[in-house]
């Protein structure tokens, strides 16, 4: 897991509604949750390149950044909340 890093949390309402989606971070069956002091958490980030920069150093073979549009957004948010997938 990781911390937040951007100063403005309000700004990944205006990348999301920019770019058409987020990224997450996974492989080819789909987004890996992380655990995160004993939660289980998906991180989101605006940008590849950031998704990679605080998840390379721990990923696993074959995972790398996913990119989530917004409708898929809207369909795994509440498949994450029923798996127990906190915020």
């Amino acid at each position: 897991g990781g911390t937040v890093t951007d100063r403005d949390p309000s700004a990944v309402w205006d990348e999301l509604a920019a770019s058409g989606g987020l990224w997450a971070w996974g492989d080819e069956d789909g987004v890996a949750p992380w655990t995160d002091g004993g939660r289980e958490v998906v991180p989101l980030w605006t940008a590849a390149d950031r998704a990679e920069a605080e998840s390379l150093a721990d990923a696993e073979p074959g995972e790398g950044p996913v990119f989530l549009d917004v409708e898929a957004l809207l369909e795994a948010i509440p498949e994450w909340v029923a798996a127990g997938v906190g915020e």
